[in-house]
C-alpha cells in the first residue's frame, strides 16, 4: 500500500509539474499574442490613414478638367509660381489664330503640363494623357 501511494505521489508530482508548465508556455504566447494583436491593430490604423489620404489626393485628369474655376485656377498656380506676368497686345497678336495650348497629365507625378508642342505626349512618355483636339471649337 505504502508503494501504491509514493507512485501516485510521484505520478501526481509529475503531473502537477507538467500542467504548471503548460501554463507557463500558454501564458508566454498569450502575452505574445497581445503584443502582436496591439502591432496589428496600430498597422492597420496606419493603413486606413495612409488610404484615406491617397483617396483625398487622387484627382483623376477628367475630375481635374471638369473643375468650373480651372482657368482661374491654372492663372493662380502659374503667377504664384513664375511671379508678375505681363501680357501686352502685342503678345495676343504674336499667336497665331491657328494655335493652342495642349493640356496632358502626368499621373506618375501628378503633374499637370500645358505645353505648345502637341506632340509631346509621344515624346516623353506613353503614361500621360491627352485632352483636347486640334480644333475642339473653343476660343483660343
Amino acid at each position: 500500500m505504502f508503494t501504491l501511494n509514493v507512485a501516485l505521489f510521484v505520478l501526481l508530482f509529475i503531473v502537477t509539474g507538467a500542467l504548471i508548465v503548460k501554463v507557463y508556455q500558454f501564458k508566454i504566447k498569450e502575452r505574445a499574442l497581445n503584443e502582436l494583436g496591439a502591432e496589428l491593430s496600430q498597422t492597420l490604423a496606419i493603413l486606413k490613414d495612409t488610404v484615406k489620404q491617397k483617396k483625398k489626393s487622387s484627382v483623376t485628369g477628367a475630375d481635374f478638367l471638369k473643375d468650373a474655376g480651372l482657368l482661374s485656377t491654372l492663372i493662380t498656380v502659374i503667377v504664384s509660381k513664375y511671379g508678375n506676368l505681363h501680357l501686352a497686345l502685342e503678345d495676343f497678336a504674336n499667336v497665331d489664330d491657328k494655335e493652342y495650348v495642349s493640356i496632358y497629365i502626368d499621373p506618375d507625378k501628378k503633374s499637370l503640363i500645358l505645353s505648345i508642342n502637341h506632340a509631346l505626349g509621344q515624346t516623353i512618355s506613353q503614361s500621360l494623357a491627352n485632352f483636347g483636339t486640334p480644333d475642339d471649337n473653343t476660343f483660343h
